[in-house]
């Protein structure tokens, strides 16, 4: 198994394809530390011939939930944690709908964190896995509370959308980013792969879809670049200047 945050996977991908070096697959790549998008899974998986199953923790709880191999949710390791998804009103909210995680640590004795809400967004998932464990489900972690962008009419780009705007596009798009700045204009960053023929249409039809949902509120401008800066190991997808 090959276990690390989803930054390191990722630019040991880039470089594991870039030099086309050969590995011997692992039986599954898990991924950590912070949500991981359509595309870097992609990228992840090609460089290491190996599924990637991702895995939810913060570093007050680290243990959450995790997928297996079956990739039908994660399994919330309800024997030693308690996961609430709430409203704004601290009420909970029906399985399949966002709500602010709050976490429940349930050995921990000596300092117990009881209801704790860390910041994230989640939602509970009303099935069960086909792989036969009886642990609850939830989905993928699509960001933080703070990720949502505010237009000036009051609408918000949800960021469980805003994650998602690439997740056609994984084999061209290496990393990207969204950027609101003081003035509410919105920049987007994207890093494509070296040879990217179909790069200007992407930008074209992501652009599209954006001015949309903006409605012609704030400036938008989608920027090629050749890198974006992590924060202590983590691409931020969405950041509120």
């Amino acid at each position: 198994m090959a276990h690390g945050y989803v930054g390191a996977l990722d630019a040991l991908s880039d470089h594991i394809i870039e030099n086309n070096i050969k590995l011997k697959p692992p039986k599954v790549i898990w991924s950590t530390a912070s949500p991981i998008s359509v595309v870097q899974e992609a990228k992840i998986s090609k460089a290491f011939n190996a599924s990637v199953c991702d895995q939810y923790g913060c570093s007050e709880i680290y243990f959450v939930a995790a997928e297996c191999s079956h990739k039908q949710g994660m399994h919330i390791f309800s024997d030693s944690v308690k996961v609430e998804i709430l409203d704004e009103s601290d009420k909970p909210v029906p399985a399949g709908e966002y709500g602010k995680i709050v976490l429940t640590n349930l050995n921990d004795f000596c300092f117990p964190l009881i209801r704790y809400e860390n910041g994230d967004m989640g939602r509970l998932l009303d099935k069960k896995c086909s792989c036969g464990l009886s642990l609850p489900l939830m989905d993928k972690v699509r960001g933080r509370v703070s990720d949502n962008i505010v237009l000036p009419d009051g609408t918000v780009l949800a960021g469980e959308y805003l994650t998602t705007i690439f997740d056609d596009y994984a084999s061209e798009v290496r990393q990207f980013q969204i950027v609101q700045h003081r003035s509410a204009d919105i920049s987007v960053r994207v890093v494509f792969q070296k040879y990217s023929p179909d790069a200007p249409e992407i930008i074209n039809r992501v652009q599209k879809e954006l001015q949309h949902r903006i409605r012609g509120q704030v400036n938008l401008e989608i920027e090629i670049v050749d890198s974006i800066p992590e924060l202590r190991g983590k691409l931020q997808f969405i950041v509120r200047e």
